[in-house]
């Protein structure tokens, strides 16, 4: 009977343990937030997706000066696989300003494109994985 109790016991704390360390481990699903020490960030640095369909990258830049940014992001990627942005973003000073670039793969694909996404000086890689099995 003792051993019983000390069992319910230890289970019951073990329980406890486990909701107050949850917390602590929970996914970001959204922990792309430029900052002044990490002034460009994007939500991921490896995509996959199949040819002729389209996908976001969801990006963040920070803007360290003291007046107003107005920038064109830029993508660069291996073998012509073009994204165009044409619209510029404003950054207020010592702000974050969060942005989507949407992302078209063509139908007669690569297997892996490699690309940078560029602000000014700034710059991050990421790469595109398309899964040409059907």
């Amino acid at each position: 009977m003792k051993k019983k109790a000390f069992c319910l016991a230890c289970g019951y704390i073990f329980y406890l343990l486990f909701l107050l360390l949850i917390p602590m481990f929970t996914i970001c699903t959204d922990c792309y937030e430029a900052t002044e020490e990490n002034p460009l960030t994007i939500s991921s640095t490896e995509f996959i997706a199949k040819p002729g369909s389209s996908f976001t990258v969801k990006a963040s830049a920070y803007n360290q000066l003291n007046k107003t940014l107005k920038v064109t992001p830029e993508v660069t990627c291996t073998d012509s696989l073009f994204i165009n942005l044409k619209n510029p973003i404003e950054i207020e000073p010592q702000s974050e300003k969060r942005f989507q670039i949407k992302v078209n793969i063509p139908k007669n694909a690569m297997a892996q494109y490699s690309c940078t996404l560029s602000i000014n000086d700034l710059a991050k890689e990421f790469s595109i994985k398309v899964n040409l099995l059907k």
